[in-house]
């Protein structure tokens, strides 16, 4: 009898945790928050907010925005938020944010408090991802109305996730990983940076924050990522292009896939060669107290676009010599980019310094007070080998048969 007691308590127990949660929050009494954008003006904090109207995404209404956006200024970031919710007319829910966009201008003075301010909040999430503007306010990115995706941060958002799969010079950041480098004695950070079409004629940035930018072919204005922001510390220091960000990216193992393309072995045409795998190693060596990096790439590809004549993508040599020209570009990206940082910005992105903090730990106690100084001189030797796997579904191009 106190058996079938006990087991009917129980079962009156979980029963109970099936009712109902007693923090629920119904979607009615919510606004969705999809974006926040950060800019400066005059000393303030001017921070954007983009909401989610969940009753105009469904496909049963259109023409009208899907989204609604708020701002509001503050002397600090918080003081700003606070006064974004008080114009929005249901509680900012922000455990759905999915882009956080900060502007050139602030990220040039510093994003950790920003970043302490969004990291220490439990209403936020750690899954979004952090972009830096180049030449536009943040907010602009906020209003723009985009095809596709109804929600305009929702389409920056994934169109990010699929580039870095597919392009080398793109990469996220979530906002985890950036205060991991941000605390790290032996990395710097970067971030991804962004910015619009027709940035400077302000007629069209204007028609592209209403509905009618989705309703035509060529839209009057789109976004755009345009290479990686590089960090000093949590200050925005300047910029890598595009070679240079997939260069990047090859050296800290973060190519999923990419297209590289080079001269005919024949000299005559171009081939593009899709990198379908990529692995990089970086080795930290201390050498009579001196230290070096060494960087090794391996990469397959496949042959995916062919314009050479008289070249026989049949015959080993001829694919022998594509992969040597594939490793010569990789290998250029990877140069330029180190040389750049090194030189220009001394920013130890790509954790050079992790990798000796860990091979030699005691020699790295010694050199971290003046990595900066060393980083800028370091020896790196770079390595690539690449091996094409296939040709295509043709064995042989047939543009030689055209008559």
């Amino acid at each position: 009898m106190k058996r079938i007691t006990a087991i009917f308590v129980i079962m009156s127990f979980l029963l109970s945790l099936t009712t109902g949660c007693g923090s629920r929050r119904e979607l009615n009494e919510l606004a969705i928050v999809s974006g926040i954008a950060i800019d400066k003006q005059k000393g303030q904090y001017l921070v954007s907010a983009q909401v989610v109207d969940p009753g105009e995404v469904s496909d049963q209404k259109s023409g009208v925005a899907p989204a609604t956006f708020y701002k509001a200024k503050g002397k600090s970031l918080l003081e700003a938020l606070r006064r974004v919710s008080v114009k929005a007319p249901r509680k900012l829910y922000a455990s759905h944010l999915q882009m956080l966009v900060i502007s050139e201008k602030v990220a040039s003075q510093g994003i950790g408090k920003i970043l302490d301010a969004f990291f220490r909040d439990p209403d936020f999430r750690s899954d979004f991802l952090i972009v830096v503007t180049k030449g536009i306010e943040a907010q602009q990115l906020l209003l723009i109305t985009t095809p596709i995706d109804k929600i305009p941060v929702g389409n920056m958002f994934k169109s990010l996730i699929s580039s870095e799969k597919i392009w080398a010079s793109v990469t996220t950041v979530t906002i985890d990983a950036l205060v991991s480098d941000l605390v790290s004695e032996g990395k710097d950070p970067i971030l991804t940076g962004i910015t619009v079409t027709h940035k400077t004629e302000k007629k069209k940035l204007e028609k592209a924050n209403k509905v009618t930018n989705i309703q035509q072919m060529r839209r009057d204005s789109v976004f755009k990522y345009v290479g990686l922001a590089v960090f000093k510390k949590d200050k925005l220091i300047g910029w890598l292009n595009e070679e240079e960000s997939s260069g990047y990216n090859y050296v800290i193992d973060n190519v999923v896939q990419t297209a590289e393309t080079i001269v005919c072995p024949k000299k005559k045409g171009n081939m593009t060669v899709i990198i379908t795998k990529s692995h990089s190693k970086i080795k930290g060596i201390v050498e009579n107290g001196k230290p070096k990096i060494q960087v090794r790439i391996q990469a397959k590809g496949k042959i995916s676009e062919i314009d050479c004549k008289g070249s026989d993508i049949t015959n080993p040599r001829t694919i022998s010599l594509a992969e040597t020209q594939i490793e010569q570009a990789i290998k250029r990206h990877v140069k330029t980019t180190v040389q750049t940082v090194q030189r220009k910005y001394q920013a130890d992105i790509f954790g050079f310094g992790n990798s000796i903090q860990g091979a030699h730990p005691k020699a790295w106690n010694t050199m971290k007070k003046d990595w900066d100084k060393t980083f800028a001189h370091l020896p790196v030797d770079i390595d690539v080998r690449v091996t094409i796997q296939r040709t295509g579904k043709l064995k042989k191009s047939f543009i030689d048969d055209i008559k």
